[in-house]
């Protein structure tokens, strides 16, 4: 096995440790000396982190994609994409997009009746705009993702790749 595909294995290894609170796994991949480094400075350690994933929400989860391994000697530097979140967020984001629409909809159809009366020329302009501004609503300001993207340093310790730092990006 290629130092990228065992490096692959092992960051497979440790997100599926996380989603199941396995912290006997994690220690396993993670070196004791890890720090962790957020976008505006503040930094985390071994046992920080190990605290962290002990208090994780039971539906919590996380996936990582690996974008890319650059290996230099018992160095390694990876480049991952991690979503994170608890998975009613997403549904929430549907059925808003879904309630959207139900209401623009609704707004469209009555704007459809107002323009039929001369009288009502704004109400269907007001509707229409209600349409528009709702689905614009429903599509665009959804909750955050939870989407991470971080430089690991990764180290081959004893013959295994072990997490030493990591940095967002």
């Amino acid at each position: 096995m290629t130092h990228e595909e065992l490096l692959r294995e092992q960051r497979q290894a440790l997100n599926a440790a996380i989603n199941k609170r396995d912290l006997e796994t994690m220690k396993s991949v993670v070196h004791p000396s890890y720090v962790g480094k957020g976008k505006l400075g503040a930094s985390m350690d071994y046992p920080a982190m190990m605290r962290l994933v002990e208090s994780l929400p039971k539906d919590f989860v996380s996936a990582v994609e690996v974008e890319s391994i650059e290996v230099s000697g018992d160095n390694a530097k990876l480049v991952v994409r991690r979503t994170e979140g608890r998975p009613g967020h997403a549904i929430t984001h549907w059925r808003g997009v879904v309630a959207g629409i139900a209401v623009g909809v609704t707004g469209w159809s009555a704007a459809g009746q107002v323009v039929a009366q001369p009288q009502g020329l704004w109400g269907a302009v007001a509707s229409v705009a209600t349409f528009v501004a709702m689905i614009w609503l429903a599509c665009f300001l959804r909750p955050r993702s939870g989407e991470v993207r971080a430089q690991e340093t990764w180290r081959t310790i004893d013959g295994r790749w072990l997490l030493a730092e990591e940095r967002q990006l």
